[in-house]
């Protein structure tokens, strides 16, 4: 069974958050962001060093500012999670939180990826890695015994 830590943040420790910046370790995405594109990167850190995704936090154009847009309930965050949970089934591969910061009064999902032992695939039947900040579709079929 998957355990759900609800963490309330203060404001300086959410801020602290927004200033994360994404790299081979760390990825930062929109509330509204597609299951299936979030798939991509769940892939990409368990077939490498595995990493960490926060979800509700937004940017502008420019993605220099990051803002706190959380969703209102934890449950808005259900098809995110079934999704994560279906691609990378291993109670010991993943983990979540929730971090509810007391002035925005919204929930951002903090995601816990760990390397895993076998080939994680996203949604699309392909297996990514991460190289640097970018998800990286392997073309051919990739095989961690040799690869790691």
């Amino acid at each position: 069974m998957l355990d759900f830590k609800v963490i309330e943040l203060s404001s300086e420790e959410a801020a602290k958050i927004l200033t994360l910046e994404e790299d081979w370790t760390m990825d930062i995405k929109g509330k509204k962001i597609e299951p299936s594109k979030l798939s991509c990167t769940v892939s990409a850190f368990a077939n490498a060093t595995g990493g960490e995704i926060y979800i509700g936090i937004s940017h502008g154009a420019d993605k220099t500012e990051y803002f706190w847009d959380g969703h209102k309930s934890m449950e808005e965050y259900n098809q995110i999670i079934d999704i994560i949970a279906s691609i990378c089934p291993g109670y010991d591969d993943c983990s979540f939180e929730y971090c509810k910061c007391a002035i925005e009064n919204t929930y951002v999902l903090h995601v816990t990826i760990q390397k895993t032992q076998r080939v994680i695939y996203a949604t699309n039947n392909k297996p990514y890695l991460r190289i640097g900040a970018q998800n990286i579709s392997t073309a051919k079929k990739y095989d961690k015994r040799i690869h790691t």
